[in-house]
C-alpha cells in the first residue's frame, strides 16, 4: 500500500532540494529530479521504510506547503563532499547528512503558490512544533492530506492524494473519505460545532466519530472542520484560518439559523442512513391509514451493524411543526432541545410510526419523564401524574405533580385521543384514578 510522508526542510535549503543534483557524483537517472537529506542524528525514520512510488509532502518550515514529490531511492552518504556546500548549513549549525532520498518530480514538482498553514490550533497537530526530516503518521499526515485536496492543485496531484487516502481508509471506513466537501458533509459538521455546545472538538469524540462513520471521512478530518468553523466564530477561539469558501458560505448561511440548521442536519442523517455499507428493509414503506385521517410519514428500519430508524426526521419535522415548537408541559422552544414522542410505541405499533398525531413534543426531562411512565394525558388531555410520584426537582414539580388535572392547550391540531387511550390501557394506576 502506498504511504504519504510529510518532508520538513528549511527556507535556504529549498532551491537546491527543487534542482536536483547534477554532478558525476549522483546518478544520471537521478540528475535534475529533486531530492532531499536527512541529517545524521536527526528525527527520521529509516529509509528502509519508504518503498518507490511512496508520496512525499514537501514542507518548507514557516511557509507552507510546496510540493508534492515520489520517493525512488534512498542512498547512504559517505562522502558529505558530494552534498551542497549550504546543505550542512542548518542556521549556522553545520550537521553532516547521513542520507539522500532521491525524488521524482510528479505529481507535482512545484505548486503554482506556497499552501500556507493558516490554522493556529487543530485537536492533534501544531505544525509550528513539526520539526525533523520526515513523519508518516496519520495524525500528522492526514491534516495535510485533507488541507491539499481542498486546494486548487493539479488534477495528478489531486488522484494521488485521493489514492492514497483511499487505501488508508478501504478496511475501516466505508465511503469516499477524500476530496471536496459536499453541503451535506459541511451542514453535519456545522450543527456538530453550533448545536452541541458539550463536544470535545477532537477526533476521540464519540459525536464526531459518528459524523466521521456517516459521511466516510477520518474523525481527524472532521475536527480540522469544527477548527475552521471555530475561526469563524466571532465567539470563539482562533482556530484553523485555512477556510475555503464553500465553509464560509455554509457559515454565513446557518450562523444564526441554528434552528433550521438541526433540522436539515437531521433530514441528512436520516437520509444517510447512520453510513450503513449494506442495507436491508423491514417495516412498511408506504403510508398507513391513522385514525386521525391525516398523511402519514413513510417509516420503515434500515438494518446494518445497528438498527436505523428511517422516517424519523421528517416525523420529528412534522409534530415540531404541528406544536410550534415548544414543549407540551414547559416553555422550553428551542429545537435541540426537543424530541418527538410517540405515543405508540414505534417497535409495537408500526402503522402508527410516522402518523403525526402520534407524538408529542417534549423537552428531554419530559420525554424521560413521559418513556419511564411517570405521567401521561388523559383523552381530554388532563395532566395524569403516576399517583406515588414525588420529585426533589422543583421545576418538575411545577410542571408535572402540581399540575395533575390540568388540561393542556395546544397551538393546533392536538394528539390523537385514541392514540391516549390506547396507551393508557396498560397503565394500571389510570384506570385506578
Amino acid at each position: 500500500m502506498t504511504k504519504t510522508w510529510l518532508l520538513n526542510t528549511i527556507p535556504s535549503h529549498w532551491d537546491h532540494y527543487y534542482e536536483g543534483p547534477d554532478t558525476d557524483d549522483h546518478p544520471e537517472r537521478h540528475h535534475n529530479q529533486p531530492w532531499h537529506g536527512i541529517p545524521a542524528g536527526g528525527s527520521s525514520p529509516d529509509p528502509s521504510e519508504l518503498n518507490p512510488g511512496d508520496l512525499l509532502i514537501i514542507r518548507v518550515n514557516g511557509e507552507g506547503v510546496r510540493a508534492l514529490w515520489t520517493f525512488r531511492e534512498a542512498r547512504r552518504v559517505d562522502d558529505q563532499s558530494i552534498l551542497p556546500p549550504d546543505w550542512r548549513d542548518h542556521e549556522g549549525d553545520e550537521r553532516d547528512y547521513e542520507w539522500i532520498i532521491y525524488c521524482g518530480e510528479a505529481p507535482a514538482r512545484r505548486f503554482d503558490e506556497t499552501y500556507s498553514e493558516e490554522w493556529n490550533e487543530s485537536p492533534d497537530l501544531h505544525y509550528a512544533a513539526l520539526t525533523g526530516t520526515a513523519k508518516k503518521g496519520d495524525s500528522v499526515v492526514q491534516p495535510y492530506v485533507e488541507f491539499l485536496l481542498e486546494k486548487d492543485i493539479p488534477s495528478a496531484a489531486r488522484e494521488a492524494l485521493l489514492e492514497v487516502s483511499q487505501e488508508r481508509t478501504a478496511q475501516s471506513t466505508p465511503g469516499d473519505s477524500g476530496g471536496r466537501w459536499s453541503r451535506e458533509e459541511y451542514i453535519l459538521a456545522l450543527d456538530l460545532y453550533l448545536n452541541h455546545p458539550e463536544i470535545t472538538h477532537d477526533d476521540s469524540d464519540p459525536d464526531v466519530q459518528d459524523v466521521a462513520t456517516l459521511t466516510g471521512r477520518s474523525s481527524n478530518s472532521i475536527a480540522l472542520r469544527l477548527a475552521n468553523f471555530r475561526h469563524l466564530d466571532p465567539e470563539g477561539t482562533e482556530g484553523m484560518s485555512n477556510v475555503g469558501s464553500d465553509c464560509r458560505n455554509i457559515w454565513e448561511e446557518f450562523y444564526g439559523q441554528e434552528d433550521e440548521l438541526a433540522y436539515r442536519a437531521e433530514e441528512i442523517r436520516d437520509d444517510l442512513g447512520g453510513g450503513q455499507t449494506s442495507t436491508s428493509t423491514s417495516g412498511s414503506s408506504t403510508s398507513m391509514s391513522t385514525v386521525s385521517g391525516t398523511e402519514t410519514v413513510e417509516t420503515g428500519e434500515t438494518t446494518s451493524t445497528q438498527t436505523v430508524r428511517r422516517g424519523q426526521a421528517k416525523f420529528r419535522a412534522a409534530v415540531r411543526e404541528r406544536y410550534d415548537d415548544q414543549c407540551v408541559l414547559c416553555d422550553i422552544e428551542k429545537p435541540t432541545l426537543l424530541e418527538a414522542a410517540h405515543i405508540l410505541e414505534w417497535e409495537k405499533f408500526e402503522g402508527e410510526r410516522g402518523d403525526p398525531a402520534n407524538g408529542l413534543l417534549l423537552c428531554r426531562n419530559h420525554h424521560q419523564a413521559f418513556e419511564r411512565d411517570l405521567f401521561t394525558l388523559s383523552e381530554e388531555y388532563e395532566i395524569v401524574p403516576r399517583p406515588d410520584l414525588t420529585f426533589e426537582s422543583q421545576w418538575l414539580r411545577e410542571t408535572i405533580t402540581d399540575r395533575a388535572g390540568e388540561a393542556v392547550e395546544f397551538p393546533n391540531d392536538p394528539p390523537s385521543s385514541e392514540y391516549l387511550a390506547q396507551y393508557n390501557e396498560r397503565l394500571a394506576w389510570v384506570d385506578d384514578e
